[in-house]
């Protein structure tokens, strides 16, 4: 399978279709931002795209993250005016990053037990 350019793709799909290209790149585009951000907003770790893979955030940036927002949260003053939206926007990051790692561990002992039912 050779990779394609996103102009050959999208030119090739709406001859194909009969829609405009515009109408194909918008969708494309559409879709890529909605990937990106279900994996931003940190509500799943992984997001799979059909015919092409799953997407994952690898465990060791999520603790990567979670000391580095610890670091803002702890070093800004949320009574100061200039940092308490860098504090708060820390600590909810922070509270979303500790969300996903309990969601990984869930997972991971969920596929534990099948694997222990199957033996």
């Amino acid at each position: 399978m050779n990779p394609k350019k996103p102009n050959t793709f999208i030119k090739q799909t709406a001859e194909e279709t009969g829609v405009s290209e515009e109408t194909v790149k918008e969708v494309v585009n559409y879709y890529w931002a909605r990937v990106r951000n279900s994996l931003a907003e940190l509500k799943h770790h992984s997001v799979k795209v059909f015919n092409l893979g799953t997407f994952k955030i690898r465990a060791n940036k999520i603790q990567k993250e979670i000391q580095k927002n610890e670091d803002i949260a702890r070093h800004s003053d949320p009574t100061e005016f200039r940092q308490y939206a860098i504090h708060t926007h820390a600590s909810d990051k922070l509270v979303k990053l500790k969300n996903l790692v309990v969601l990984i561990e869930e997972e991971k002992q969920k596929r534990l037990s099948i694997k222990n039912l199957r033996q």
